[in-house]
């Protein structure tokens, strides 16, 4: 019997002792003598030592590395030169792959074994994608089948798509994704292309594979290496623009609409952790206001008309969401946290960014989208949906 190929497909960055431990969390793992296991490693830039570890890495499994001293031009992501370079070096004969960040790592000896086994018993020929469930969000311990749509409809298609460690994908499938989701590399406006989006790799799944079979794998295989994003994370994100990074979700999931089997999304679709993601961001929207407001003050000078258009054009964006939903609770809530949020932010910098304004607010806004969640952390149990 030809021996099913696994590759654990690691982008790296600046991430030596994480990346350590994610290799020593692979080669350790039980494996039955039916599956052949490599990884593949796309190293490009990074500064930390990186470089000469992967040069003189050797272990028992077969490697592949992809591993250069780049500079990065201007507006650039590095992460998506990175995809682009991983997508080089993932084996072309690889017959499923796992998506694994350099700072989490597989959970247990027996992950990858057991994802093969699922697959082995769900192997019908329309099977492409796989979702590894987070350590700390899983539920029931059960294998739940159905299309990849479905699976976003009743889970969350940030839980289902957004996290890239918990992506498993045929060979193939994976190796073209990460080359054409990351095709735009911006993280700023330029002339050449617009910004591109935070999640352009979920995008690019559920567009091309939306009616495909797919397994959610309720039990715990993958978990982060750091509980919480340290500094040199943050301000990675800050200098990368990840937060209007994010309003790029919006325009995927309007651009790809026309490709989904259902025009109109289920208010579960929008699920982002424990939020919704016009929650987030409406989040996001106000701490840049905060932030912006702090700086004027330190600096001396006036908001800006420009800064104020800004917020406008992106808090209209998040109420764009309104035309793909197909739930009247959740268009309300949403029409509520837009309407909110566009009056406050407008109050307030109309009249002169009056403190009573954002007390009584900007701040109790706030805290009622970071304060009350709507799921429960854990992916709740499987309804199957009306088809």
């Amino acid at each position: 019997m030809k021996k099913l190929k696994f590759v654990v497909a690691i982008p790296t960055f600046n991430r030596i002792e994480c990346l350590k431990k994610t290799i020593e969390s692979i080669i350790n793992q039980n494996l039955p003598d039916s599956v052949d296991l490599e990884i593949a490693i796309s190293n490009t830039c990074s500064d930390d030592g990186t470089y000469e570890y992967l040069n003189n890495l050797k272990t028992k499994i077969k490697i592949h590395i992809y591993n250069e001293k780049k500079i990065i031009p201007p507006n650039k992501l590095s992460q998506y030169v990175n995809f682009q370079n991983l997508s080089k070096v993932i084996p072309e004969d690889a017959d499923w792959a796992w998506w694994l960040g350099d700072d989490d790592k597989l959970v247990g000896k027996n992950a990858i074994q057991k994802v093969v086994k699922c697959i082995q018993d769900n192997n019908e020929s329309d099977l492409e994608f796989v979702h590894a469930c987070h350590a700390n969000k899983v539920s029931n311990n059960e294998v739940i089948k159905d299309s990849l749509f479905n699976l976003c409809q009743e889970f969350g298609y940030h839980e289902i798509l957004g996290w890239m460690s918990s992506i498993i994908m045929k060979g193939k499938h994976l190796k073209y994704m990460l080359l054409k989701s990351s095709e735009n590399k911006n993280y700023l406006n330029d002339d050449t292309d617009k910004i591109s989006s935070a999640y352009s790799h979920s995008a690019y799944i559920l567009k091309h594979h939306c009616e495909k079979g797919a397994l959610f794998l309720d039990f715990p295989l993958v978990d982060n290496l750091n509980i919480r994003p340290g500094e040199d994370c943050e301000k990675r994100w800050e200098k990368e623009n990840v937060g209007d990074r994010y309003f790029g979700i919006v325009t995927d999931l309007v651009e790809i609409q026309d490709f989904l089997p259902k025009k109109k999304l289920s208010k579960n679709f929008f699920r982002y952790h424990s939020y919704f993601i016009w929650d987030h961001l409406a989040f996001i929207l106000i701490r840049k206001l905060n932030m912006h407001i702090k700086d004027c003050k330190t600096k001396g000078v006036e908001v800006e008309f420009d800064f104020q258009a800004q917020l406008n054009a992106q808090w209209e964006k998040i109420f764009l969401i309104n035309d793909l939903l197909d739930d009247n609770e959740g268009m309300k809530l949403l029409a509520l946290t837009f309407q909110s949020g566009i009056n406050y932010t407008n109050l307030y910098l109309n009249t002169g960014i009056s403190e009573e304004v954002k007390t009584n607010y900007i701040d109790v806004l706030y805290s009622v989208i970071r304060g009350i969640p709507i799921f429960n952390h854990e992916i709740i149990a499987y309804k199957p949906l009306v088809k």
